[in-house]
C-alpha cells in the first residue's frame, strides 16, 4: 500500500515539474520554423530522415554540398533526426516534419527533468531531492547563456538542441546503471540493459555528450569499486578477497551497460570510423562567425 502511495507521490511530483516547464514552448508553435541558424539545417536532416533513411531502415546517406560536406546523419546527430522521423510516423503522417520537429524540441526540453528526477532517485535521494533535480533541469535563469548552456535559451535561439537530447538520455542511463549497480541478480541484468539501450540512444543524438556519458558511466563503477573497499577492515589485501565476488559482478554489470551500448552503435560507428576524414568537409568550402 505504501509503495502504491510512493509511486502516486513521485509521478505527482514529476508531472507537475513537466506542467511547469510546458508553460515555456508556447513559443515553439509560432508560424513558420524556430529562429536560431542551426534549426534550418537541421529540419533538412529531419526531413530526409523521415523521407528517405528511415523507409529505407538506414540512418546513413552522404551529399557533399549538406552540412559544409558534413556526413549526413553519420557525423553528429542521427538520434535527433531520428526522433523527428519517428513522431511524425507516429501521427501516421498527420503531421508535417515542421509540427513533428517542434514536438521534438519540446520533449528534447523536459527530457533532462525526467532524468534528473530519476537519477536522484537512483542514488538514494528522497522526494523532495528528486523534485528540486528536476525542477531546475528546466528553470531559465537571467544568466543562462544561450551558447554555453544546453537549457532552452540555446535550443530555442540557436538551434543546438540535440546536446540537450543527449543530456536527458545520459542522465536515464546513468540512473539505469546506478540501479543496476546497486541491484542483485536479474534486476542487475535487466537494468544493465536498459543503460545499454539509453547509452546508445545518448551517443546517437550527440557523440560528444556520449563520450562524456561512458566517462561518467567508467566513474560510477570505480566510485562503488571505492565503496566497496571502505566498507572492509583487515587491509586491502583481505579486502580484495571478501569483495572479489562483488568486484565481478559490478564489473559484468559495466560491461553489459557499455559493451551493449558500444555493440547496439556498430552499424553506426564502423560507417563513421572510415568515411569521417575524408567526407567530413570540403576543402574548398569555409565559413566565419561574426
Amino acid at each position: 500500500m505504501n509503495l502504491g502511495r510512493d509511486t502516486l507521490l513521485e509521478l505527482t511530483a514529476l508531472l507537475a515539474v513537466l506542467a511547469f516547464a510546458l508553460l515555456s514552448v508556447k513559443t515553439f508553435f509560432r508560424e513558420g520554423i524556430p529562429p536560431g541558424w542551426d534549426h534550418p539545417p537541421h529540419l533538412v536532416c529531419s526531413y530526409l530522415t523521415s523521407e528517405f533513411f528511415l523507409p529505407q531502415l538506414t540512418v546513413l546517406g552522404w551529399d557533399p554540398y549538406n552540412n559544409f560536406g558534413w556526413v549526413f546523419n553519420q557525423f553528429y546527430n542521427p538520434g535527433a533526426y531520428l526522433l523527428v522521423a519517428v513522431i511524425r510516423y507516429a501521427s501516421f503522417k498527420l503531421l508535417d516534419v515542421v509540427s513533428s520537429y517542434k514536438l521534438a524540441l519540446i520533449v528534447t526540453y523536459v527530457l533532462p527533468a525526467i532524468g534528473a528526477f530519476y537519477l536522484a532517485k537512483a542514488m538514494g535521494g528522497g522526494l523532495p531531492a528528486a523534485a528540486l533535480a528536476a525542477l531546475f533541469s528546466v528553470v531559465v535563469t537571467p544568466y543562462e547563456s544561450e551558447w554555453l548552456d544546453a537549457g532552452l535559451k540555446q535550443l530555442y535561439y540557436i538551434g543546438m538542441w540535440p546536446e540537450r537530447l543527449g543530456i536527458g538520455f545520459a542522465l536515464l542511463a546513468l540512473a539505469a546503471e546506478w540501479s543496476a549497480l546497486s541491484g542483485r541478480g536479474w534486476e542487475r541484468l535487466r537494468m544493465a540493459t536498459i543503460s545499454a539501450f539509453l547509452c546508445a540512444t545518448a551517443i546517437l543524438s550527440h557523440l560528444m555528450t556520449g563520450i562524456a556519458l561512458l566517462m561518467t558511466e567508467t566513474l560510477v563503477a570505480v566510485v562503488f569499486a571505492v565503496r566497496r573497499f571502505a566498507a572492509q577492515e583487515g587491509g586491502l589485501r583481505a579486502g580484495i578477497a571478501n569483495e572479489l565476488p562483488g568486484l565481478a559482478w559490478d564489473a559484468a554489470t559495466f560491461a553489459v551497460a557499455v559493451g551493449g551500448a558500444l555493440g547496439l552503435l556498430a552499424f553506426w560507428v564502423v560507417p563513421l570510423s572510415q568515411a569521417n576524414w575524408t567526407y567530413h568537409n570540403l576543402p574548398t568550402i569555409t565559413w566565419y562567425v561574426g
